[in-house]
């Protein structure tokens, strides 16, 4: 799989007892274009990973789009992510 982009966002809210993680990955493979979204509370592996397939990269960057939205309003943060130990 040929990786084109990664996002990773974090929502921390202390008052709400909230931590948690958001990833968004697009790229191509064989089969066309693909999203992997990845989440949980930070600390965790949190959820399996989610993949949606595209035929046509501009639907899959449509939805990349509606996806780094909806995070952005629900208080997610672009963050760099860390590197793993």
């Amino acid at each position: 799989m040929i990786f084109k982009k990664r996002t990773y966002f974090e929502c921390i809210i202390p008052e709400e007892n909230r931590r948690a993680f958001y990833e968004i990955t697009i790229g191509q493979d064989l089969f066309g274009y693909i999203i992997i979204r990845h989440w949980g509370r930070i600390g965790t592996k949190g959820q399996p990973k989610k993949q949606q397939r595209f035929v046509e990269e501009d639907e899959m960057l449509i939805e990349f789009e509606r996806l780094y939205n909806e995070r952005v309003k629900h208080q997610y943060v672009p963050r760099l992510r860390k590197k793993r130990k």
